[in-house]
């Protein structure tokens, strides 16, 4: 999804900084089968200095949602072997 809007989590990696999940909600609304063909429907629901959280949905082909959910990461800065939370925004302003 961040591609999408011109930023690449890889390169973000090689800086340095990671975005881990801390947490994720979901809740299961309707089977789905291994011949289904399925979608995913994701959106940003906050994005603040320290943690993002992203909304997505699973719909099958015929518009169905499936399962539906969040998402909450944390920024991190790996310096040697620790990982420290960092205020996102200041490292990358341009994704705000």
């Amino acid at each position: 999804m961040i591609e999408e809007v011109g930023y690449n989590y890889l390169n973000m990696e090689e800086a340095g900084y990671y975005g881990p999940v801390y947490n994720v909600v979901i809740t299961y609304k309707k089977s789905i089968k291994l011949v289904d063909q399925i979608f995913e429907k994701a959106w940003i629901d906050l994005n603040q200095g320290l943690k993002t959280a992203y909304g997505f949905q699973i719909v099958n082909g015929e518009g169905d949602i499936c399962a539906e959910g969040s998402t909450r990461h944390i920024v991190v800065k790996k310096e040697g072997d620790q990982f420290k939370p960092v205020q996102f925004k200041k490292a990358y302003p341009e994704w705000f």
